[in-house]
C-alpha cells in the first residue's frame, strides 16, 4: 500500500501539556498538510507559563544529541525533505543541533532548514537567556535556509533596537540567511502586496500586521487584519506551515503568502482564546 504521507520533516522545539505552542501545535500543522513528523522536544512542561504551574524539565543536551545521533544511524537524514527548530532550553542543545545539521548538510543537501529563532517578543523582551539567543544567532542561522523571526527577534538578532521597513533589506542582508521572513511587523509602510484574498485599502493601514518576505534584496510585504490579543502559538503554526508547504515544492514567495492567509483563518478562530486549540486547524 502506498504512504500517504507526502515528506517527512523533524521538529524540534518545546511540548507543553496545557497551552498548545511548540510541538504541541506543530504536529498538527504537518498532519493536516500530510507530512509524516518526527517530534523531538527540548523542553517539556505541564502547562504555558501563563496558564498553569510551568512543571517540568528541559531535556539535557546529551540526551538530544543521543536521539539525533539514532535518527542518524537509522538513516533518517537522507529522508528528510525538511527541517524545524523552535524553543531551545540551552545553549548545549544550539550546538547538537547545529552538528546535526552539519551532517544533514552533508548528506541531504536538499533538505530545507527552517529556523524559528524563539526568542522573545516586544511585550516580553527575551524569554530565553542571552548564551541561548547568541549561539541561535552565531550557530544555527548560518546553516537556515528560511528563518522566522518576529518583529522583536528580528531586531535583536540585527542589534538594531529601533527599525523602519527602510532597515529592514539592509538589516536582512547582514544575517545571510537566503530567506528571512519577518512576521508580527507591526511598523508602517505605504506600498505593500496585500495578501491575495482580498486587495485592502490604504486608508486601513494602521488596522493592518505585516509579514515581510526579504530575498536576495527584495523585499515583498502581505498584510493580514490586526488582532489585538493575538493567541499563543501563531508563530509556531506560521513556521510549520511554511516548511510543510516549502518541502511539497512551493516557490517560496507563493508559500509565504499560502501561509499568511492560513494563518489569518485561524488567528480569526482562535482571537477569543487564549490558545489554539488543534482541532481548529481542521
Amino acid at each position: 500500500m502506498q504512504s500517504s504521507t507526502k515528506g517527512t520533516v523533524l521538529a524540534l522545539s518545546s511540548e507543553v501539556g496545557v497551552g498548545a505552542v511548540g510541538l504541541s501545535i506543530a504536529r498538527f500543522v504537518f498532519a493536516r498538510q500530510r507530512l509524516q513528523a518526527i517530534c523531538l522536544p527540548t523542553i517539556s512542561l505541564a502547562s504555558r507559563p501563563d496558564l498553569g504551574t510551568m512543571a517540568g524539565h528541559a531535556i539535557p543536551a546529551n540526551v538530544l544529541d543521543a536521539q539525533l545521533n539514532a535518527l542518524a544511524g537509522d538513516g533518517w537524514l537522507t529522508k528528510l525533505n525538511g527541517v524545524m527548530t523552535g524553543y531551545f532550553a540551552s545553549e548545549e542543545q544550539v550546538e547538537k543541533v547545529a552538528t546535526f545539521f552539519k551532517k544533514l548538510r552533508e548528506e541531504n543537501p536538499s533538505a530545507t532548514i527552517v529556523v524559528d529563532p524563539v526568542l522573545g517578543d516586544c511585550d516580553t523582551g527575551l524569554y530565553v537567556s542571552e548564551e541561548v539567543a547568541q549561539a541561535v544567532r552565531d550557530l544555527l542561522l548560518p546553516l537556515a535556509d528560511v528563518i522566522t523571526p518576529n518583529l522583536f527577534e528580528f531586531s535583536w538578532l540585527c542589534g538594531m533596537p529601533q527599525l523602519s521597513f527602510d532597515d529592514l533589506v539592509e538589516q536582512a542582508n547582514g544575517l545571510h540567511v537566503p530567506d528571512v521572513v519577518v512576521t508580527s511587523a507591526h511598523i508602517g509602510f505605504s506600498t505593500e502586496i496585500p495578501s491575495s484574498r482580498d486587495a485592502r485599502p490604504q486608508e486601513n493601514q494602521q488596522n493592518l500586521i505585516k509579514t515581510v518576505h526579504i530575498h536576495k534584496g527584495e523585499m515583498a510585504i502581505f498584510s493580514s487584519p490586526f488582532i489585538a490579543e493575538m493567541p499563543k502559538g501563531t508563530g509556531d503554526v506560521f513556521a510549520s506551515h511554511l516548511l510543510s508547504r516549502l518541502v511539497q515544492g512551493e516557490e517560496m514567495k507563493a508559500a509565504v503568502c499560502g501561509s499568511v492567509e492560513f494563518l489569518e483563518r485561524i488567528a480569526e478562530r482562535a482571537q477569543r482564546s487564549k490558545t489554539i486549540e488543534p482541532s481548529i486547524l481542521f
